[in-house]
């Protein structure tokens, strides 16, 4: 086999596996967790949390904050929006707040120190939420969980690792 010859092929496999090429893939996974996070919007705003704001970017590449909410007690929510399709109901049902691994945490408290930041450092509560969005074929989210304190009993990280 000839140098660089399976990055020659890799295209052809790729279409064959998506054959409507990954820019498509990447704008309808982008829809779709637009879809989840303004359905976790909508079930928060009925809950009776107030949104703060939506898709905050911290400077400098850290990351994004899904939804910043406050809830009835004055505590600051940071909620993380994971959306997953599911497919057929006899298939297992995914698990999509597994997503958030202890580098998905590390990042997020990074970035939520960044907010804090922009915002002055006030001394308020904080707390970080998961919501699962299960959409179905179409992408229309169908079923939603909230998961309030998600890193409870999780060992915190100390300030200094995220510089």
């Amino acid at each position: 086999m000839q140098k660089g010859a399976t990055l020659w092929r890799f295209p052809a496999r790729m279409s064959r596996w998506f054959p409507i090429g990954k820019s498509r893939l990447r704008v309808l996974a982008r829809r779709l967790g637009q879809r989840g996070e303004e359905a976790a919007r909508e079930f928060l705003e009925d809950a009776g949390y107030e949104i703060l704001c939506r898709n905050w970017r911290a400077p400098r590449n850290l990351g994004e904050l899904d939804i910043v909410c406050r809830d009835d007690a004055g505590t600051l929510c940071v909620v993380e929006v994971k959306t997953r399709r599911w497919r057929k109901a006899e298939e297992p049902m995914p698990h999509p707040v597994f997503a958030v691994n202890p580098e998905k945490r590390r990042r997020l408290r990074r970035t939520v120190s960044a907010y804090l930041g922009a915002l002055g450092n006030p001394a308020i509560p904080l707390r970080y939420d998961a919501i699962e969005v299960w959409a179905n074929v179409q992408g229309q989210p169908v079923m939603l969980r909230h998961w309030p304190d998600l890193f409870a009993g999780i060992s915190r990280y100390s300030l200094q690792s995220f510089h």
